[in-house]
């Protein structure tokens, strides 16, 4: 079987908690590809939550109950929602912590410039640690905000 095969397990299934939010797994692919051009076959398996199986029972479960609760007027809107509630709450929840880091980082710059000026240079470095923290923070959030949707 060739790799990438539906026999293979995913890195991302396999890989640690650590390994998922820094995109460790993905290491092995960068490093082939850094070497050699990829191929199709070099492709790993993709996760068995993003099987396109696993997503289409999920919504016909979800129609299916929907159809029961609303017979006279079922939705797809509200099946669709039912389906994927978690991961939307999730992505709303990621995509606002992203807004409020990225104020963030504009509110600290303002501060990091008004005790430059001053020449509070103690308050320059504290403010100056405090957005790269953020930047730091918001990068992270993005790229998992990214990959979750």
């Amino acid at each position: 079987m060739p790799k990438g095969s539906s026999d293979d397990i995913s890195p991302y299934d396999s890989a640690s908690f650590l390994e998922q939010i820094t995109f460790g797994y993905g290491l092995p692919m960068m490093r082939m590809g850094a070497s050699r051009p990829l191929q199709h076959t070099d492709l790993p398996a993709i996760s068995e939550r993003d099987s396109s199986a696993l997503v289409v029972q999920r919504i016909l479960d979800a129609w299916r109950m929907e159809v029961e609760c609303h017979p006279s007027s079922p939705s797809l809107w509200r099946a669709l929602y039912a389906a994927f509630r978690r991961k939307l709450w999730l992505s709303g929840f990621f995509a606002l912590l992203e807004s409020v880091f990225r104020v963030a980082q504009a509110l600290l710059l303002k501060f990091f410039l008004q005790a430059m000026l001053v020449g509070d240079m103690a308050r320059c470095y504290s403010f100056a640690g405090a957005l790269v923290a953020a930047c730091f923070f918001q990068a992270a959030i993005h790229h998992q905000l990214f990959f979750l949707t």
